[in-house]
């Protein structure tokens, strides 16, 4: 039993080292900042593809409306540190939709990124999820959104 949340440190630690790839992505001109006509580089391919694998296993964990999950991902009061995984997938979701002229410039992996971030958010929302709902409803997300 993780009675002190290594796993979930694990995840939120996966979660900020995908903030700071894509923020690095993004200066390299990727997530929509230039157009770009050549193949993304093998290292964003990786960094994309580890962000959808750990965005997919979060939705997997809410599959079913599972609202005892879905509260864990947000807040956990059995650890003493709180580690808020939806708040971070939201952080994610906003830096790589600041605009509507950079969604529109996204590559086909850019989209697959941005589709599986966006279905792990309607997942940790449903059943309903009232605690996810709101800090979702209360943040850049409904911005980010607009600009897809």
């Amino acid at each position: 039993m993780d009675t002190e949340g290594k796993f979930i440190a694990h995840l939120e630690m996966r979660l900020v080292a995908h903030a700071a790839n894509v923020k690095s992505d993004r200066k390299r001109g990727y997530f929509g900042q230039t157009l770009r006509s050549d193949p993304p580089s093998d290292e964003v391919v990786s960094h994309c593809e580890e962000l959808i694998q750990t965005a997919r296993f979060l939705q997997l964990l809410c599959e079913g409306h599972n609202a005892r999950f879905q509260d864990v991902l947000r807040h956990q009061p059995m650890y003493r540190a709180q580690r808020d995984l939806v708040g971070r997938l939201v952080d994610i979701l906003v830096a790589i939709c600041d605009s509507s002229l950079a969604t529109g410039r996204f590559s086909e992996l850019e989209l697959d990124v941005v589709s599986q971030l966006l279905q792990t958010l309607t997942e940790l929302m449903q059943g309903p999820c009232a605690g996810n709902q709101e800090l979702v409803a209360g943040s850049d997300a409904v911005v980010a959104v607009n600009n897809i």
